[in-house]
């Protein structure tokens, strides 16, 4: 059977019976009215719609399993799609009217009950719109009709009857395989072994196989065996998929190395770098997963930085592909066969018999096996048909599955599979073949899912099920999943195994498509959902071949790179949408929109739309007319003020996520949110007056998250009650809000007593609460499922409740309690019935003004317990509790009276202590150290675990004269600022790799016998800042092999660079150079070769002789940011700058009248190109810039007063002026209208953003002290004088672009009014 078209039917099946709802829904509306004379509308057109309609459902089925043995049956299906579509737009289209009808007319009736003289209908214009285009559809569908009988098409009575209920199986151990024993030990002792890496460190080993014959799974068992374990310190997984993408790869590698050193604006080439230097004398295994890529380049380019790593490293591959293998190989490769009979019989009967240990009869043992004989040994076929048998019990079933003919299918895709699909029930089938618009090694989060679902009518309830949509929706999900169509990777998150994908995209056609999939201009003309990947500017070239596709159902961008403000064409509101008038779900998530047309009221059919993290400030009323909304989505749109005023319109409306965009919108919320009875995922503000949205509250059925806030506005008891929040069985986060602070405690207790949440709840946070004690609901054992509490500013209160009888609880928070003085018994509860607190994971206690002791009775143990934090408890003398076998991170701060921590089971990976000033006992043995202003504490660093060690103000620290003494040691970074430190022996720190010095008051940083005969081996970063005292280095230079950033910051008195950089330091990649006026020019022998990023500002004698850098001679040099050039009129000059670079940035030209375009014709790989702070720069050249150069930023140049007509469009994906007010309106456009020049009078936050390129991608923003003169977090970036503020106010920007925390991103705007700046307003300057 050719099953690429058995979709239409089950497509066609959801359309008909959707159809036959619409129909009997507008019956409904028709009769509710007829009887009050207020509706006009002929039903006959309806009668005929319908009977044509389940004529042809019936004989539906027989055509789907006919269609492979006849053409004339195929066509026939075809051209009904095209017909059963528009009959089920128009029915969709006549249904929204009449639900606009009733709005309209019950807000009459409720104004005028009696309405005799009042007659309400469809507007006179629709209905002429309407009525020709059913009959029209209804005379082509009766044309299907009578053709029913010539093709031989009858009632399909089917041997099957598929239900929604979830098969009654579990989910299979992944780590349970079925022989391949041989297979595993053969790949595990290539993995172990040391043979042929004498002349080599890095070894590749492929394995390879036909798709679902475990080659995944194979390399999990390998990767997860104990011995593999063992040997490397640093694993790492990363799915590669079809999609190669270099970018991604590398990013993702390095967040399982090293995460910390990430950050957002890195480039390829410094995530390159970063990793690089993460792996260095490291032993790793990686595991690269599903690669196709045969690009010998990009493979060696990819795996460049991991040649670094120790000799034994190893790379684990898997690729359906022998030419992929042999391109990379080092090891042959292991082809991964087919398991055999016995095998494959063995894992069958693990899915197919449940944990009962049900036997076989003979007759399906016998079947049984002949179906595992036709899956050709491959284990992901075999437990996809063992999924579908499972549940069936009659041997005519498993007969009809082995005689499909199917199996004799010349598909590409696995005959199994496609059966296992043609085994699902219609609704599933739609179902599952939607999801082929997610492209491979996708993450699908199973919420969207459903909606998407659901948006597409394709959730189905039955005709007595009086289940939510949202609940039979998550039914279909967990059927597919168990049928091995899904499989869960975390949390909520889901993903389709290749072939499963190679299935679904098979069996949908035409009906769903991926841009990438097809050329622009061949998108076939049927499609109804259309799927793309996010680039960083798409472009309506991009979509110009939707405008011949009428009737799209599905607009979907999917984001697989973090772009930052991704620009979509400006064509697309004017252009495009207009003419997707059937669309059902619409994303615009991502894109930098700052406002939404009317024009999208005109989207009857829209049931979706997700418009998070844009930019918009606020939705157009027309939204309003959408009447079908089901859910809008408008999650981190920090901009967005105010919502429609007639959102009570959205009668449909079931999710509203406006979360991390600020109470004024839950405000608003309150006026119009009981007349829409379904809305989930709610933030109810209690209004002041009376109390009354507690009872709206009460008759509501929330979903997911629920917020009650300014509870203090409870005028009674007895509102609260109305809540009946114990009834809320579906509401999964609960947040309970006092605003102001309480009046009467007692009565502030007995409120809290009336909002006793269900007991399912998982997470509760209980916030700003007036009472002196809780209720005794908190802390009750019943609450089986709750496994987070967060109880905030609960000032009031002075005892805790027994919280340790909360089985599953894991997370725990306890901020602000001011009259709390004493932790004790109360706080575990009867703890002679049970373990308190057995699987509590984290503890965070802070704000506790008076809090004094921690009793923890002998019994209490804490055994589960792995990160502790306590915070700003001035008052905290007595011991913490010892007892915690399980801790690996604990952090102290502002706890000046604490004494010593001695818990832990004796190794700790994380320790931080600030601002203990009495703290002077601290464990021995910890991987990550960091100390604070902590005077009292002294170490003399006998520890010999550390292996990241940050000591900063106020502490003693002795290195002791031992060779080799902390042969761990990793990381070091030592501020001398108010420190008493003795002289660091560097050179016992054998696998020292990061140097940071701050605030150094000597002039020498190394002894005088550390030089080039002295070798710092494994260092590959230094960093030197604010040490003004500093003169110079050895004489001798210093040597560093593996050496791969050099920055210095501030140290106005040094006069020379380390003599021999370009020998002495040949890995070297990176070189900042910031506020060094005394340095005159680099060292003899110039900079080394390999150098690829330059970066000097405020270095006024070294600019002076920039000619004599000898840059052309950096053949890797691709990223130079320069400032403080005041000599330079044209720039670059001649010969200055290499052909090689790729992102150049100048800044702070002041006599800069020109840019010489004779020059900037040579770099022909110039990608990016920002100038900043140049007053006399007039004109840009009016010849082409380099075909190259992709972005061109230029800011705060107030004399450019033009920018050429010509040149600039060709090639450039961004052209962005700020600042230079000079410049005339000058707009250029691309086709269709695309706006091509932003020219903009202020700065806003976004547009901040836009200025990432020129600052350094290791840049990572975390606090915001406009009075500090350093930031040890940015060493490429002056945070000093005239370039402080820009830097604080991009890094402020970052914040409010992505803080979900909406009190940060206030704090941050307040301290951006504090900002040392001229003006009041950030954006202005």
């Amino acid at each position: 059977m050719d099953v690429a078209l058995t979709v239409g039917g089950c497509f066609l099946s959801a359309f008909f019976q959707v159809s036959f709802d619409r129909i009997s829904s507008t019956r409904k509306f028709i009769e509710f009215f007829r009887g009050k004379r207020v509706i006009k509308f002929n039903e006959q057109i309806l009668d005929k719609l319908e009977i044509t309609l389940q004529t042809i459902s019936v004989v539906l089925e027989d055509a789907e399993n006919k269609q492979s043995k006849s053409l004339a049956v195929r066509r026939w299906l075809d051209k009904l799609k095209v017909a059963v579509n528009h009959a089920d737009d128009l029915m969709d289209e006549l249904n929204s009217e009449a639900m606009l009808l009733k709005v309209e007319a019950e807000k009459c009736l409720a104004k005028k009950p009696n309405v005799s003289d009042v007659e309400l209908c469809f507007r006179h214009e629709f209905i002429e719109d309407i009525v020709p285009k059913l009959k029209d559809v209804t005379s082509r569908l009766e044309y299907f009709v009578q053709q029913i009988n010539a093709l031989g098409l009858q009632k399909f009575v089917s041997l099957e009857e598929y239900a929604c209920k979830m098969p009654s199986i579990s989910l299979v151990d992944r780590a349970e395989i079925f022989g391949r024993d041989e297979e595993r030990e053969g790949i595990i002792q290539m993995v172990l072994s040391d043979e042929g890496i004498d002349n080599k460190y890095l070894c590749v080993i492929p394995i390879t196989g036909l798709g679902g014959v475990g080659k995944t799974t194979i390399a999990r068992v390998v990767y997860d065996d104990e011995r593999v374990k063992n040997q490397f310190s640093i694993r790492a997984w990363v799915c590669v998929s079809e999609e190669y993408d270099p970018f991604r790869v590398t990013k993702a590698l390095l967040l399982e190395v090293n995460s910390s050193v990430i950050d957002d604006k890195d480039d390829f080439n410094s995530l390159q770098i970063k990793l690089k230097q993460s792996l260095i004398e490291k032993c790793f295994l990686f595991v690269l997963d599903d690669i196709w890529n045969d690009n010998y380049n990009d493979w060696h380019c990819l795996k460049a930085p991991m040649c670094y790593g120790s000799r034994g490293s190893k790379i684990i591959i898997t690729t359906r592909n022998e030419k992929v293998a042999m391109m990379m190989q080092d090891e042959p490769f292991y082809h991964l066969k087919p398991i055999n009979n016995e095998q494959s019989w063995s894992l069958f009967k693990s899915h197919i018999i449940d944990c009962g240990g049900r036997l076989l009869s003979p007759d399906f043992e016998i079947t049984g096996q002949a179906i595992v004989e036709k899956c050709k040994g491959l284990p992901l076929a075999i437990k996809t048909v063992a999924g579908a048998l499972r549940s069936k019990r009659d041997i005519n079933e498993w007969h009809n599955m082995l005689c499909s003919d199917i199996w004799a299918s010349g598909s590409d895709v696995l005959p199994a599979l496609s059966l296992s699909y043609k085994q699902l029930p219609t609704h599933l089938k739609s179902c599952f073949a939607f999801c082929a618009i997610f492209p491979k090694d996708f993450l699908v989060d199973k919420e969207e899912v459903v909606w998407l679902w659901m948006a597409n009518d394709l959730v189905q309830p039955s005709n007595h099920d009086t289940k939510k949509l949202e609940d039979v929706g998550h039914e279909y999900f967990d059927e597919l999943r168990y049928r091995a169509f899904f499989e869960m990777v975390t949390g909520n998150k889901f993903l389709m195994h290749d072939l499963i994908n190679d299935l679904a995209r098979y069996v949908s056609g035409s009906f769903c498509v991926r841009l990438e999939d097809y050329r622009v201009n061949d998108l076939p003309r049927e499609i109804l959902h259309f799927s793309y990947l996010i680039e960083n500017n798409d472009t309506f070239r991009k979509f110009k071949s939707l405008a011949h596709v009428q009737r799209l159902r599905t607009f979907l961008p999917i984001r697989i790179v973090n772009w930052l403000g991704q620009q979509l064409t400006t064509s697309f509101f004017p252009d495009l949408l207009p003419r997707l008038r059937c669309l059902r779900a619409l994303t615009l998530s991502d894109y930098a929109i700052k406002e939404i047309p009317d024009s999208v009221g005109n989207l009857k059919h829209l049931r979706y739309l997700n418009l998070s993290r844009t930019l918009i400030e606020r939705l157009p009323n027309a939204i309003c007319k959408c009447m079908n909304l089901q859910t809008l989505l408008l999650a981190k749109c920090f901009y967005l003020v105010e919502l429609p005023k007639d959102m009570s319109r959205l009668i449909n409306l079931r999710h509203l996520d406006v979360s991390c965009v600020g109470d004024i919108l839950y405000r608003e919320m309150t006026s119009w949110l009981s007349g829409i009875e379904d809305l989930q995922n709610l933030c109810i503000v209690v209004d002041k007056i009376y109390g009354s949205m507690l009872e709206k509250l009460g008759r509501l059925q929330p979903r997911g998250f629920l917020e009650v806030t300014e509870l203090e506005s409870v005028p009674n008891v007895k509102s609260a009650n109305k809540a009946e929040l114990g009834n809320k069985m579906f509401v999964t986060e609960l947040v309970l809000r006092w605003v102001s602070p309480a009046d009467d405690s007692i009565y502030e207790r007995d409120i809290l007593s009336e909002l006793q949440p269900h007991r399912k709840i998982n997470y509760l946070s209980i916030m700003g609460y007036g009472g002196t004690r809780f209720p005794d609901w908190l802390g009750d054992s019943a609450f089986h499922n709750m496994v987070s509490l967060c109880l905030r500013d609960c000032k009031n209160c002075f005892i805790l409740p027994p919280l340790g009888q909360l089985q599953t609880l894991k997370e725990l928070y306890i901020y602000g309690m001011e009259r709390l003085q004493s932790i004790g018994e109360e706080f575990y509860g009867n703890s002679s019935s049970f373990e308190p607190f057995q699987a509590l994971e984290k503890l965070s206690i802070s704000n506790m003004e008076e809090w004094t002791e921690w009793y923890t009775p002998s019994n209490v143990e804490f055994t589960s317990l792995q990160e502790l934090r306590i915070r700003n408890c001035p008052k905290l003398v007595r011991k913490l509790p010892s007892h915690l076998i399980s801790l690996r991170k604990f952090e102290v701060d502002l706890c000046p009276n604490l004494i010593s921590f001695e818990g832990g089971n004796g190794h700790l990976d994380e320790f931080e202590a600030r601002k203990c000033h009495n703290l002077v006992s601290i464990p021995s043995h910890i991987d990550k150290l960091v100390i604070e202003d902590c005077p009292s504490l002294s170490l003399s660093l006998k520890f010999t675990s550390i292996k990241k060690l940050t000591v900063k103000k106020g502490a003693y620290l002795e290195f002791p004269a031992i060779d080799s003494f902390n042969s761990c040691l990793e990381s070091l970074e030592i501020d001398g600022d108010g420190n008493s430190i003795g002289d660091i022996p560097l050179l016992s720190f054998i696998k020292l790799r990061v140097l940071i010095i701050l605030s150094w008051e000597r002039p020498t940083l190394f002894n005088t016998h550390v030089g080039c005969q002295s070798s710092f081996t494994p260092l590959h970063s230094l960093r030197i800042s604010n040490c003004s005292n500093l003169l110079s280095f050895p004489e001798e230079g210093l040597s560093a092999p593996n050496l791969v950033e050099f920055v210095l910051w501030n140290c106005e008195k040094l006069k020379s660079l380390p003599e021999q950089l370009h020998t002495l330091l040949p890995s070297l990649q990176v070189v900042g150079l910031h506020n060094c006026p005394e340095i005159e020019c680099f060292p003899e022998g110039g900079l080394p070769s390999g150098l690829k990023t330059l970066v000097i500002h405020d270095c006024e004698k070294l600019m002076i002789s920039r000619m004599n850098w000898g840059l052309q001679n950096l053949s890797s040099l691709i990223k130079l940011d320069i400032s403080g050039v005041d000599d330079a009129k044209a720039f670059p000059e001649e010969g200055f700058l290499p052909s090689t670079i790729q992102n150049l940035t100048i800044m702070d030209f002041p006599n800069l009248s020109s840019l010489n375009h004779k020059e900037f014709q040579f770099l022909n790989s110039l990608r990016s190109l920002l100038i900043f702070h140049c007053p006399k720069l007039q004109s840009l050249p009016e010849e082409r810039p380099p075909s190259s150069l992709l972005m061109l930023l230029i800011f705060n140049c107030p004399g450019l007063m033009s920018v050429p007509e010509d040149g600039y469009t060709s090639s450039l994906s961004a052209l962005h002026v700020y600042k230079c007010p000079q410049l005339k309106s000058c707009i250029m456009e691309r086709e269709k209208g695309e706006t091509f020049l932003h020219i903009l009078k202020e700065l806003t936050y976004q547009e901040v953003l836009t200025l990432h390129c020129s600052f350094d991608p290791c840049f990572t923003s975390r606090e915001f002290d406009w009075n500090k003169e350093s930031h040890s977090d940015n060493p490429l970036f002056p945070v000093r004088g005239r370039y402080q503020s820009r830097k604080l106010m991009h890094s402020a920007a970052q914040v409010l672009h992505t803080n979900s925390n909406h009190q940060a991103k206030k704090a941050v705007e307040q301290s951006l009014r504090k900002a040392p700046w001229s003006g009041s307003n950030p954006n202005h300057n």
